[in-house]
């Protein structure tokens, strides 16, 4: 349903990689994803990426002020921190973060507009989602060299094993509830998808996760006082919420960002 769709996302949703490495020399990584809005480099990710890269950058700049203090060091302090944002090699600037919602936009420094063969659509609002109608979620999880140690080598760069491009991750699901400016769709996305666009079957951005959410399924109450308990007791549904499309629309706007929306350019 989605493959179609799928092959025009690619072309403008990009991995984020947050690598660092402590002093016992155990290195990890978390993931995100960015979306590529226009010619210009701009792109929209998650606000809480930015707070997880502030609050490596605070470790390290503790870890550097021990050293420099001649302070005793521990094992777990981060001695090394890689960002890469979409491409490597190129730096992020102009980051914006929107004031209530998990939403943020930045450019990518030296962008070259050849970097994308295919840049995004927005859903208009003359065309509004109906409850029940399939949509994809698109990011960069499940990446196997996510442990290795050789992620972020010693001289602080960043060894990708031979696995780039990264695979994009799908996953099809049911807008199932609109929730002031979110959305939430019936089935799970994954840790390394945030930042990452929700498209509809022709590739149009419906809106972008921020995060995964869950209902308590209540099953068996007669069970939660009984030996069973334990069984029963963590039984969720999770669920994905997602940005709408209207208030990222509205983000981009107040930022003098240009996007795409159908064939109609909106300039700013």
């Amino acid at each position: 349903m989605f493959s179609n769709a799928y092959k025009l996302a690619k072309e403008f949703s990009y991995p984020v990689i947050i690598s660092h490495r402590r002093n016992n020399e155990n290195c990890d990584s978390q993931y995100g994803t960015i979306t590529i809005i226009n010619e210009e480099g701009w792109f929209i990710t998650a606000k809480h990426i930015f707070a997880l890269i502030e609050n490596y950058s605070n470790d390290l700049s503790r870890y550097r002020n021990k050293i420099a203090g001649n302070k005793s060091i521990d094992i777990n302090d981060i001695t090394h921190l890689q960002v890469l944002m979409g491409f490597p090699g190129l730096s992020y600037s102009n980051v914006k973060f929107h004031p209530t919602e998990d939403l943020a936009i930045a450019k990518i420094n030296g962008f070259i507009k050849e970097n994308c063969n295919h840049y995004p659509f927005f859903r208009s609002e003359l065309n509004t989602l109906d409850f029940g109608m399939n949509l994809c979620i698109l990011g960069y999880p499940i990446q196997e060299f996510s442990r290795l140690k050789t992620v972020l080598k010693s001289d602080n760069t960043l060894d990708l094993q031979g696995q780039w491009p990264m695979h994009l991750y799908p996953i099809s699901g049911t807008y199932s509830m609109k929730l002031n400016n979110t959305i939430e769709m019936s089935i799970s996305g994954l840790q390394g998808q945030s930042g990452g666009p929700i498209i509809d079957i022709n590739g149009e951005i419906c809106a972008m996760q921020y995060s995964i959410d869950y209902h308590p399924l209540n099953l068996r109450q007669d069970l939660l006082n009984t030996s069973e308990n334990s069984i029963i007791k963590n039984q969720y549904k999770h669920v994905t919420r997602g940005i709408h499309f209207t208030t990222i629309k509205n983000f981009l706007r107040e930022n003098n960002i240009s996007y795409t929306e159908h064939t109609k350019m909106i300039h700013k």
